[in-house]
């Protein structure tokens, strides 16, 4: 269970209007300024060391006036989630820093799965071996802003090894590149 006094108090520090409570397993805190993203860092960092817990912290935008906390609560659990789900576990995601994933967290798994099967399907078909491989290319064709050379030093392959990835997903999935 997450311990509220020492986070109340640590919040405090940096903002002394801070308002903290425990809701199911959740600590949820309000903080009144927006500009606390080094000293949340910092907090969380001293957190972390002084009670040896991994903490996952989701931030919102600010939301002034009591009229904003219901959308700066959803901002900051939507944050936490993606963050856990993009990131390592214990780290502090910023819904501001979420870009396009803000968007692609509104569509239901259901949704996004046809999606996948329509893009990938021909690949994800493959034996698990090549499904593997082809998959480790693509995701870092995609990392690399599809930069051949930086992508074959990433995943430890040949160059022409992976001009020939390249060539294999293209001719699977049609021209993207």
């Amino acid at each position: 269970p997450v311990q509220t006094r020492p986070w109340a108090t640590a919040c405090r520090r940096i903002d002394p209007h801070a308002a903290t409570g425990l809701l199911g397993a959740e600590l949820v805190v309000v903080l009144a300024h927006d500009d606390l993203r080094d000293r949340l860092a910092a907090l969380h960092a001293e957190m972390v060391a002084s009670t040896r817990r991994g903490y996952s912290l989701g931030v919102s935008r600010s939301h002034p006036g009591p009229h904003g906390v219901r959308t700066a609560y959803d901002e900051a659990r939507r944050a936490l989630r993606l963050g856990d789900r993009v990131e390592q576990s214990g780290d502090i995601t910023f819904y501001d820093d979420l870009g396009l994933l803000r968007l692609l967290a509104q569509i239901d798994d259901v949704e996004l799965d046809l999606f996948v099967s329509d893009v990938l399907g021909p690949v994800l078909e493959l034996g698990e071996q090549d499904r593997s491989a082809l998959l480790q290319t693509l995701d870092s064709l995609l990392a690399n802003n599809f930069n051949i050379a930086q992508s074959a030093r990433e995943v430890h392959y040949h160059y022409n090894t992976l001009r020939h990835r390249l060539v294999k997903l293209e001719r699977l999935l049609g021209p993207f590149s």
